[in-house]
């Protein structure tokens, strides 16, 4: 008996609804060989349909990720030890001015080898939960943000000019994405919107991406919002990377130990408005500005991380860096 010829009949009298009581009668099979036929047939007509072709998405079809790639490679090789700080959650141009003023002299003061910016660096108030503004499109929006964009790499360049800048979205960035790709030609607000972050070539675009990794330490925007927020995203990771994360504006701090090295995930504070106008007057009394500091060992488990938080004096804001106080005057 041709075997092969026998199963392709059988398959055919099932997918014209023949009952398998009548199959088995017709074949003189039992049931399950009639179930096992169908379902095997089932499996080699599904391997026959070509899968569809992945989508292009414009944000990943060029991206500077080899660029980045190659940098952080030199940066290996040339020192062990690398400074990394995490600057998230800006939210341009709901931004905190003297926040921004005090981070850059922190940046200058520890004259970081790679600072990630992005992170939620845009806000979006055509598509913000609280206030929505539909009189102001993206062409409008990326032109509003542009200014305050490039001020702010401007200033990490003059403070820390030899640093890398690569770009990780952050969830506000991401509908901003979002908004981009509902246009009837996305392409060209795509490109402005990638051409914004840029900046001339000072920054990394990694594409659609919300977390870069630099040796054993993982920074990402985050999306863990519970009140152990640093505990619950290291065991979304397995306890296996250490973590840098903003996305809560609330500082956070958790290591696990195990008998070889420990992990420790970071959350960083803001650096925008505490109670921006979309808010509604709410303020977060949870909320405080702040970043945080990485020194990761390119040759080893461990990176040591810190929580840098910004403290307010009546005309000051200060903040503790490596035992080193760094603050701002302002009126």
């Amino acid at each position: 008996m041709d075997y092969k010829k026998r199963d392709a009949a059988i398959y055919r009298l099932w997918l014209q609804g023949t009952p398998y009581k009548d199959i088995t009668k017709r074949y003189g099979i039992p049931l399950g060989t009639a179930y096992r036929i169908v379902h095997y047939q089932k499996q080699a007509k599904a391997k026959q349909i070509a899968p569809p072709a992945p989508v292009k998405r414009p944000e990943n079809a060029e991206t500077d990720a080899k660029l980045w790639q190659d940098r952080l490679t030199a940066l290996t090789r040339a020192k062990r030890f690398l400074r990394v700080m995490h600057l998230s959650d800006i939210h341009f141009p709901y931004h905190d001015k003297s926040a921004l003023a005090l981070t850059y002299e922190i940046v200058a003061h520890v004259q970081p080898d790679v600072i990630v910016v992005g992170s939620d660096a845009f806000d979006l108030p055509t598509i913000s939960r609280f206030e929505p503004d539909k009189d102001l499109n993206v062409d409008d929006w990326l032109d509003q943000i542009t200014p305050y964009w490039r001020q702010h790499i401007n200033a990490l360049r003059h403070v820390a000019p030899n640093a890398a800048l690569p770009f990780i979205v952050g969830n506000h960035d991401a509908r901003a994405l979002a908004e981009i790709k509902k246009l009837s030609v996305p392409r060209v607000a795509m490109r402005h919107f990638i051409d914004t972050v840029r900046a001339d070539g000072e920054v990394y675009w990694l594409g659609d991406t919300s977390e870069v990794d630099i040796g054993n330490l993982t920074v990402a925007h985050g999306w863990k919002t519970t009140r152990h927020t640093a505990a619950a995203t290291l065991q979304a990771y397995q306890n296996q990377r250490n973590i840098a994360v903003g996305h809560t504006h609330r500082p956070d701090f958790y290591t696990v130990r195990g008998s070889a090295y420990s992990v420790t995930c970071v959350v960083g504070g803001c650096l925008c408005q505490l109670t921006p106008h979309y808010q509604q007057g709410r303020a977060h009394t949870d909320w405080q500005h702040g970043t945080m500091l990485a020194i990761v060992d390119t040759q080893g488990h461990n990176t040591a991380l810190q929580n840098i938080v910004y403290h307010h004096g009546d005309n000051e804001r200060w903040a503790a860096v490596g035992g080193q106080i760094v603050r701002i005057t302002h009126g």
